[in-house]
């Protein structure tokens, strides 16, 4: 009788722990699937931070491009407008540049093309030719007695002849393969002895790789 009972009991705990057992397994592959879902949101979570950041780096280097391409196009914009203004409104420093010959081309202090005609500040030709050739034989001596140090320069000079603005002299560098280029223009009356004639100054400021 006892050993009956003995197995009975037996048989009860061991169904209670198979049952025990049983009831575990769900449990645990509930925890895992609560796992691996925590693990794909974190990642989830740590991708998006990273295309939010990426995105948010390019687009400050964006501004910041912009920002620095319109300095710079100021900057070339404003030495334009002041190079032209020299060349115009000035009979440059001495008045008499032209003159001098081409061992003396180191006293020129500044540079102008105007001379005066009664009351006109008009384009001296005769200036505008000695500037081409000084620009022909020295070109950054030139360039920086205008103000211009690291751009290139060009310098063109139009006049009226009846029907259109023909360029009568050009002389500097052409803006090539230059990134950006500004460009200034003054109108000037034109001393051809003759009487006077309208022209026009037109100044290009341009860069490359010094921009």
């Amino acid at each position: 009788m006892s050993d009956g009972l003995f197995l009975g009991s037996s048989l009860a705990v061991n169904a209670f722990r198979f049952h025990s057992f049983a009831s575990l397994i769900p449990f645990r592959a509930r925890r895992g699937k609560r796992a691996q879902l925590f693990s794909s949101d974190a990642l989830l979570a740590v991708t998006l931070f990273v295309i939010v950041l990426l995105a948010s780096a390019w687009a400050g280097r964006q501004v910041q491009e912009r920002i620095t391409l319109a300095t710079q196009r100021d900057a070339l914009a404003l030495e334009a407008k002041l190079v032209a203004s020299q060349l115009a409104v000035s009979p440059g420093l001495p008045a008499d540049w032209d003159g001098l010959a081409v061992a003396n081309a180191s006293s020129i202090q500044a540079l102008g093309l105007g001379s005066w005609v009664g009351e006109y500040l008009a384009l001296d030709p005769v200036k505008v030719s000695r500037l081409a050739a000084l620009m022909n034989e020295n070109y950054t001596t030139s360039r920086a007695l205008l103000g211009v140090y690291q751009h290139d320069l060009r310098v063109l000079v139009k006049i009226w002849n009846g029907t259109d603005y023909g360029v009568t002299q050009s002389m500097g560098l052409q803006a090539g393969n230059a990134t950006q280029v500004s460009v200034a223009m003054r109108e000037m009356v034109l001393d051809a002895g003759a009487g006077l004639r309208r022209g026009q100054l037109w100044v290009y400021i341009s860069c490359g790789d010094a921009c």
